[in-house]
């Protein structure tokens, strides 16, 4: 074989080693988005599951009637949500007081 014919197929050669190392990193990196997404889908689920949870205690714990615990819900996820916003830290109260609800034990 001619030299130029040797050096051209080496380039060939080492073209074809790059581009199937670059196709694996990016087929590498999709996964690991993919995954990521996955990760946050769950936990997000999660944390919406332990806000349920902390509803239902709250609400037990509270004794607020029946006809209240949705609009409890509604609200504590909200005040939540909005924590770090405006007002968010005021929505359950301003709640509570909307509805005049009386906590007396006796």
């Amino acid at each position: 074989m001619k030299k130029g014919t040797i050096i051209a197929l080496c380039i060939v050669g080492a073209l074809t080693c790059v581009g199937v190392l670059m196709a694996g990193k990016l087929i590498g990196a999709y996964n690991t988005a993919t995954g990521t997404e996955k990760r946050l889908f769950a936990q997000n689920e999660q944390k919406l599951n332990n806000l349920s949870q902390y509803s239902n205690k709250i609400v037990e714990m509270a004794q607020i009637p029946e006809m209240y615990k949705a609009d409890y819900g509604d609200v504590l996820k909200g005040a939540i949500s909005g924590t770090y916003g405006p007002n968010g830290s005021e929505q359950a109260m301003l709640w509570l007081k909307e509805r005049n609800i009386d906590f007396d034990s006796s």
